[in-house]
């Protein structure tokens, strides 16, 4: 979303309430956080694709590491709809290029409605079935 919010050239980092000047971690200016950016580019809090992806947010600060294996289990689906939503951003705002079906190695597809993205999977069909 950062690279949303730069392309569109909206500052994307903290301010001081007092100095107006960036709020600094590390000597450099703090960047909105992910649950931030989705209350800003998903104003609507009933947004399906906020509202998943503020799941992942919850669980990624909830459990981190500790029930990984239980956690993929119960939440395949919603991660193949997070990836499929992240997908259709990136191409949306970005163009096909930047689309991750040729390049993404995981259990989770990508599925592109373009046809100029979908191409090049076709073409690989021969390869993978020979």
């Amino acid at each position: 979303m950062h690279a949303e919010f730069h392309q569109a050239k909206i500052d994307y980092h903290h301010k001081g309430a007092q100095t107006g000047g960036y709020k600094l971690i590390d000597g450099e200016p703090k960047a909105w956080d992910l649950e931030f950016c989705l209350k800003r580019r998903y104003p609507n809090s009933s947004d399906p694709v906020r509202l998943n992806a503020e799941l992942f947010v919850a669980l990624r600060n909830k459990v981190g590491h500790r029930y990984e294996h239980n956690a993929k289990v119960a939440t395949g689906g919603k991660a193949q709809a997070l990836f499929m939503n992240y997908e259709h951003e990136m191409v949306s705002h970005f163009g096909g290029a930047f689309s991750l079906a040729c390049s993404w190695v995981s259990p989770l597809r990508s599925m592109n409605s373009s046809m100029s993205s979908a191409l090049p999977l076709v073409a690989w069909r021969p390869e993978l079935e020979g």
